[in-house]
């Protein structure tokens, strides 16, 4: 590290921005203090040092024999500061896939992230115009026929949430709308390196996750969902890239993944999460057998972490007592049940989509990604003694 100033200091100072821009959320825990003096390469006491300042500030806690977190008061607003600043956002589309006609309990992380966009967009002193590529039958119009219309609606430029689906993407490419105005996609995970996109970048959360496991003493990792999906699988490839930066062998990491692909999500999120723990139970009761050692588990998502950990109850193993168990979404299941998880980090996705396009209406050329990184909030299920 080249700075004048004290080496506590530098550190500080860039886990403070960390801080602020929600790459440590709050409530997450923060990397041990052996993975830190890696990272910045210097001394256990610096990192020591640095987290002090930052405990002193109220910006870090401590908790004697489990870790340090960050402060729920110490995340505000993530919107990027330069979203205001350049030229004028003015009229922005928004297009989304969402289910007509649900009730209001029934919002998906598509809901959510509209209403961070629309909240965004207005404090930038710009307006929206909101699209849904579903009629009211269900069937779809077209991305690239959607596109269309908001253009025609003269808008600036256009933000278009959670579409995957390559073909639809590739169609509005061909059809060269794509470069009337500036389109940034926000998504689960990365789609065409040819457009614009913010994204929930999936390897960097199986890292955070697989370093809080190690952390925790863990030493025989299990991944493990009973469907493979595009996001389990990057979330193990950043698992495998923690292991490595640790110096252990990549046989710590066991993957135990179903090979069938995640299906088209059901209308109701209750029966849905239900159901999809369900079947996580029964996935893991055939796989899982008393030869298969694990200490420390990353689950696909929350309802797949507690179907398994319902499952290995009959091998008279508890999560957070005899092997630390990780899930993603935090959903209110998982603060019900004490499971530690991965936030979905929402604003920030939000957040990064706008400032893209802010970027690319001041004249930048694309495509340009962002991807958005995430922390763990750690609960009891996690939480196993640290092994000695």
């Amino acid at each position: 590290m080249r700075n004048r100033q004290p080496k506590h200091i530098v550190v500080a100072d860039h886990l403070r921005r960390r801080i602020s821009s929600g790459h440590y959320p709050a409530g997450a825990s923060l990397p041990g203090r052996r993975l830190l003096a890696s990272e910045y390469a210097v001394a256990q006491m610096t990192i020591q040092s640095a987290i002090d300042d930052l405990v002193g500030e109220g910006l870090l806690r401590t908790e004697n024999g489990r870790g340090t977190y960050v402060s729920a008061t110490s995340c505000v607003s993530h919107t990027k500061a330069d979203v205001s600043d350049g030229v004028g956002l003015g009229l922005v589309g928004i297009l989304a896939r969402v289910y007509p006609n649900r009730p209001e309990s029934a919002k998906s992380t598509s809901d959510a992230v509209i209403e961070e966009l629309e909240r965004i967009i207005s404090t930038a002193k710009g307006s929206s115009v909101y699209y849904n590529i579903y009629r009211p039958d269900l069937s779809i119009i077209p991305l690239a026929d959607s596109v269309s219309r908001l253009i025609e609606h003269g808008v600036n430029g256009i933000v278009v949430v959670n579409e995957h689906d390559t073909a639809q993407i590739n169609e509005l490419i061909s059809r060269e709308l794509h470069g009337r105005v500036p389109i940034v996609f926000a998504t689960g995970h990365r789609v065409l390196s040819r457009v614009s996109c913010a994204y929930f970048d999936n390897k960097a959360w199986g890292r955070t996750v697989a370093r809080h496991l190690l952390e925790r003493g863990c030493r025989r990792l299990l991944a493990f969902a009973p469907k493979t999906s595009t996001w389990m699988t990057d979330r193990i490839e950043g698992a495998r890239e923690a292991i490595a930066e640790s110096g252990l062998p990549q046989s710590v990491l066991t993957e135990l993944v179903g090979s069938e692909r995640v299906s088209v999500p059901r209308f109701a999120p209750e029966a849905d999460f239900a159901w999809s723990t369900m079947e996580s139970f029964e996935f893991a009761s055939r796989a899982i057998t008393a030869d298969i050692g694990f200490d420390g588990v990353m689950a696909g998502n929350d309802c797949y972490a507690l179907g398994f950990a319902k499952a290995v109850e009959h091998l008279g193993l508890q999560a957070g007592r005899d092997y630390a168990l990780v899930g993603f979404d935090n959903s209110a299941e998982a603060r019900n049940e004490r499971l530690s998880s991965v936030q979905r980090p929402i604003g920030l996705l939000a957040a990064s989509s706008i400032g893209l396009l802010s970027r690319l209406l001041s004249g930048e050329q694309g495509p340009l990604a962002e991807g958005v990184d995430a922390g763990v909030v750690v609960r009891h299920s996690s939480m196993v003694p640290l092994s000695s």
